[in-house]
């Protein structure tokens, strides 16, 4: 089978290149580009040339060697206090449902059982109540040949 050629560059375009001619390759080998030939159903993005991996290992290679590294204006600033993924989504987070109402879950389960006593007092004598009878009804448990 052979893979019918779509313009777009591969990785394989990367082996065996050296720094220099990587680093000539850069803006637009870091970036995924979009296919304008693709079908529908087909990927219409294809991955970029290098990883960041390879980006941040031809970084450091570019800066031991003392080349100047073409991406320098599109880096992202490093981040400010309170902008590193753990502080904005852990610490800062408004947190669960549960947690969120814990308060206010307490403060309801105290004044429902500081209620309690006479909640179950009020039961208790409706139960009772309940199962007490009166002289008739009992009366009319008795059977009828044994209440004369």
């Amino acid at each position: 089978l052979v893979k019918a050629s779509t313009g777009m560059a591969s990785r394989r375009v990367t082996w065996g290149k050296s720094l220099a001619e990587k680093l000539a390759m850069l803006p637009h080998g870091a970036k995924p580009t979009k296919r304008e030939d693709a079908r529908p159903g087909m990927r219409h993005w294809t991955k970029p040339l290098f990883s960041k991996r390879h980006l941040k290992e031809m970084k450091k290679e570019a800066e031991a060697q003392g080349l100047a590294w073409p991406m320098a204006g599109e880096e992202k600033a490093p981040a400010a206090p309170l902008e590193s993924f753990y502080e904005k989504t852990i610490f800062m987070s408004k947190g669960s449902k549960r947690e969120r109402q814990y308060d206010e879950r307490k403060k309801k389960i105290q004044d429902k059982m500081a209620e309690m006593p006479k909640l179950v007092e009020e039961h208790l004598a409706a139960q009772k109540q309940r199962r007490s009878r009166t002289v008739l009804e009992k009366l009319l448990e008795i059977p009828r040949r044994f209440r004369r």
